[in-house]
């Protein structure tokens, strides 16, 4: 993927897993000794009503296969740090 194509690893883990990166961050998604929770560095969301939230990695209150925000939101954008 682009993360490879960019010399990047460390988010070879996500290989294979089906979804989208919102489903991803929502179920901390994982495979193979890696998860959502080791490569995120922030994520943006919008709430129901309209309010634009910056989760950092401990926002996010990450656990086996969830995470909890504390409210519904739509993620719209994340930041992940790979390894050179």
């Amino acid at each position: 993927g682009a993360a490879a194509a960019a010399g990047l690893g460390g988010l070879e883990f996500y290989y294979g897993i089906p979804g989208t990166i919102g489903g991803a961050l929502t179920m901390n998604a994982g495979a193979n000794g890696g998860e959502t929770k080791d490569v995120l560095v922030e994520a943006r969301a919008v709430t129901r009503e309209g309010e634009t939230l910056i989760l950092s990695n401990a926002a996010m209150n990450f656990s086996y296969r969830k995470s909890d925000v504390g409210r519904p939101v739509v993620f719209t954008s994340a930041v992940f740090e790979g390894v050179p």
